[in-house]
Parts: C-alpha cells; structure tokens; sequence
C-alpha cells in the first residue's frame, strides 16, 4: 500500500511484520510488529497518513497509530 503522499509504502509479510520502504531515499524505514505471528493479508492508509488499517488471516482488522507503532484499536471480523 501507498501512503498518501506517495512517498512510502507498507508492505506486509507473512511473519506478522509490515515494512515501510522509503520510495525516495530506496530504504527500508521501519518495521511494525502484530504481537503474535500471522499473515498480513491486506494493507491501507488513512488520508491524514498517521494512521493505517490493516487485516491479518486470522479475520480481524487492527487501527495503528504509526508515530508509536502501536495497534490503537482491533476488530473481530468473525462476529
């Protein structure tokens, strides 16, 4: 996924991790962490870019706050 200003994008792994690819500078920037290990199935930004949403195979959906790192809220999807 890209984030809004086209300057990055997220990729996700089956470990459980989300990269961030500098697209300007050719880096890897940093790296997120699900605390358990599954397969990050689908990535997306929100406009403001300081949060992201993503979905893992474990059918739930997590909010991240990307200045920490941190999951800020999780959904269930099987409900």
């Amino acid at each position: 996924a890209f984030t809004s200003d086209d300057r990055q994008i997220a990729m996700g792994t089956e470990h459980g991790s989300i990269h961030f690819f500098d697209i300007s500078k050719r880096t890897w920037e940093k790296a997120i962490h699900y605390p358990e290990n599954v397969t990050v199935r689908a990535i997306t930004f929100t406009d403001a870019g300081k949060t992201m949403l993503s979905a893992s195979n474990q059918n739930d959906i997590q909010l991240w706050n990307l200045a920490t790192g941190e999951i800020v809220y999780e959904l269930d999807a099987d409900v």
